[in-house]
């Protein structure tokens, strides 16, 4: 399978998204709000069929799929992860982009607890520029592939999240940087510590073709979502964006 934790989970009662450190933070405190209100209810973020158990203790806390769960049959969880030289072939076809655009998107409709998907007995792919492609796969059949996603407000793993393309996506605090010449900066930091996260670089070029919504000369607090690898250099982490489809910037607030 493809994904094997989750950073997010699917609440049936509430019938919303709900993030692993929102959860984490109502199950530590001294009351009976987690058991009464959420224990037990976690299901898939993607299918909403599958449940899942929740690992507060663990290292790094996170959702499971239950041993005896099945997830819907075109659900990512379900595909095995892609490996560098295929997401690396993914994002370079710029046959790909439209499609990497819409996934972004399905990013930020987990972070704002939108599900506009609605069940359907039509196949799911990639092909026909499905527009109806918030999947996180691409290929057919037995060389279908999941794309791996990571929150921006959980610690990267050392061995995991570094040096393969990936999806990152969260709400932080952003700015642009514009003193160099030739590339521009996206600077980003957590929403609650203010702790520096990455650093996004965009050729002039790029930046040009860059949403004029994205760009902003203040720090702003908005939503996230682009494709890339992240590369740790030192105590920083860097990544750099190829095309102006892979970044969405939105919910830009003062």
């Amino acid at each position: 399978m493809g994904n094997t934790k989750f950073e997010e989970c699917y609440l049936c009662s509430r019938k919303e998204i709900i993030s692993v450190e929102k959860l984490q933070g109502i199950h530590e405190k001294q009351d009976n709000e987690y058991d009464d209100e959420y224990y037990g209810d976690f299901f898939c973020p993607e299918c909403f069929i599958a449940q899942l158990s929740f690992h507060p203790n663990a290292k790094t806390p996170h959702f499971k799929t239950k041993p005896s769960a099945k997830h819907e049959s075109d659900c990512s969880y379900n595909f095995k992860s892609a490996t560098k030289k295929e997401m690396d072939d993914y994002c370079n076809d710029i046959r790909n982009h439209d499609s990497i655009n819409r996934k972004l998107k399905s990013c930020l409709e987990l972070l704002n607890k939108i599900q506009k998907r609605q069940r359907t007995t039509q196949p799911l792919g990639e092909k026909d520029n499905n527009d109806r492609c918030n999947y996180f796969t691409f290929g057919e059949g037995e060389t279908r592939r999941s794309i791996r996603r990571k929150r921006l407000s959980v610690a990267l793993n050392e061995e995991d999240d570094y040096n393969t393309p990936m999806i990152f996506y969260g709400t932080v605090f952003a700015k642009w940087d514009l003193r160099n010449d030739n590339v521009k900066y996206l600077r980003l930091q957590n929403t609650k510590t203010d702790k520096y996260i990455c650093s996004i670089a965009v050729s002039n070029n790029i930046y040009s073709h860059v949403d004029e919504s994205m760009k902003f000369d203040n720090k702003r607090k908005c939503d996230i979502a682009f494709i890339t690898s992240m590369v740790r250099k030192g105590n920083f982490n860097n990544c750099s964006i190829s095309y102006s489809t892979e970044l969405i910037v939105s919910s830009v607030l003062t």
